[in-house]
């Protein structure tokens, strides 16, 4: 009985990949965790996730993304309902901010297929651990 539950475990988590960023090429599949069990000190929302290794990061509405042209910027802030906060210094690296977290997740995924885009991935929260 109780393979049979770790089992059926193992398949909801891995069925469970509705919310995922790319890092590089590898994809960081997240399962949602409830936002009541994490504190932040960000104003504003922010969602809180477990990656597979069982690290919580929470996701709010920002966006760090590095372009290879910006001939479409304009285009990708109007499509995908983003706004510029930040120009970085070193290149075309620009912080965004969406209207919601899981719009961030969902424009940073879209702008990462672009083959303009070379770096595109929402702005994690992450907590530190002292060794």
């Amino acid at each position: 009985m109780k393979i049979a539950a770790i089992l059926l475990c193992g398949v909801l988590w891995l069925s469970a990949g509705e919310y995922y960023y790319m890092n590089g090429d590898r994809r960081v599949d997240l399962q949602e965790v409830p936002s009541a069990a994490v504190k932040h000190s960000l104003k504003g929302g922010a969602l809180y996730f477990e990656k597979r290794d069982g690290e919580q990061v929470g996701v709010v509405n920002r966006i760090i993304v590095k372009f290879a042209s910006m001939e479409n910027f304009e285009d990708y802030l109007q499509r995908f309902n983003l706004k510029q906060l930040k120009k970085y210094s070193f290149g075309n690296m620009y912080l965004l901010e969406a209207p919601t977290p899981k719009d961030a997740i969902d424009a940073a995924n879209a702008l990462y297929e672009q083959p303009d885009v070379l770096f595109a991935q929402p702005d994690l929260i992450r907590h530190w651990r002292l060794r």
